[in-house]
């Protein structure tokens, strides 16, 4: 299967929802609580660009916001 580009892959609604999550700083269970949901990964979006980590030294509260690309698709 061959893998989607970011954006065709930021047309789905549930991404671009868990995307405008992001648009502030936050903490992954932060964004779990806001979208009601019980395990988010965010492999896919740090593998496509779409997300960086601000503070990646830190073991706990790693804190994730979306990237100049992800702001331009959206």
């Amino acid at each position: 299967m061959p893998k989607r580009n970011a954006a065709s892959w930021i047309n789905n609604p549930k991404i671009r929802q868990i995307l405008l999550i992001f648009s502030i700083p936050k903490t992954p269970r932060q964004a779990e609580k806001e979208l009601l949901v019980k395990k988010l990964k965010l492999k896919p979006f740090l593998e496509q660009h779409l997300l960086r980590c601000l503070n990646p030294g830190c073991r706990k509260g790693r804190l994730y916001i979306i990237t100049e690309k992800t702001r331009n698709y959206l």
